[in-house]
């Protein structure tokens, strides 16, 4: 709703370099469908094996049973996700990351991860850039990649949700 009364330009300029009308109006019912579905559909998250964990890596969206979707580009979107098996890998980075980032400072949070793994599972995102530095850089230079980069989507959303 923020966005639809026009909030939310400044971070949408600095994390997916676009805050032209076209763009806003797209990014509205993106975020209402990623809280739609993460609110309605069941998603598995846990802990790697203790084998398989990363000292690197935050967590993982593993890929659903019909493979990587846009949800938001869908006639049905809840029809198709039925039954897709949603699940997130949590990994030892996880550990130690903060509830939410720190304002204005370069870091991951746990709350950051989880946007940044939901949009991998309901807006087909990829990881083009990761961290604070190189998600501005890409806004910068490529919007249409930003616009498709987990890290993006995830800082965009923990920065909106700071300032209402």
């Amino acid at each position: 709703m923020k966005i639809q009364q026009g909030g939310g330009r400044a971070e949408s300029k600095k994390w997916f370099g676009d805050d032209s009308n076209q763009w806003m109006s797209e990014l509205g019912p993106k975020l209402s469908m990623l809280a739609s579905m993460i609110n309605v559909k069941p998603i598995d998250v846990h802990f790697s094996k203790l084998q398989k964990r990363c000292g690197g890596e935050f967590a993982a969206a593993k890929m659903p049973l019909d493979g990587w979707q846009d949800f938001t580009d869908g006639q049905k979107p809840m029809s198709q996700a039925e039954g897709q098996n949603f699940r997130i890998i949590l990994n030892l980075s996880w550990n130690s990351s903060p509830l939410y980032r720190p304002f204005k400072r370069p870091a991951d949070s746990k709350f950051q991860t989880m946007v940044h793994e939901c949009t991998h599972l309901f807006l087909n995102t990829d990881d083009d850039a990761y961290g604070v530095p190189m998600c501005e850089v890409t806004a910068a230079r490529t919007p249409a990649i930003a616009k498709k980069t987990a890290d993006c989507w995830g800082y965009f959303v923990e920065e909106f949700r700071s300032q209402g």
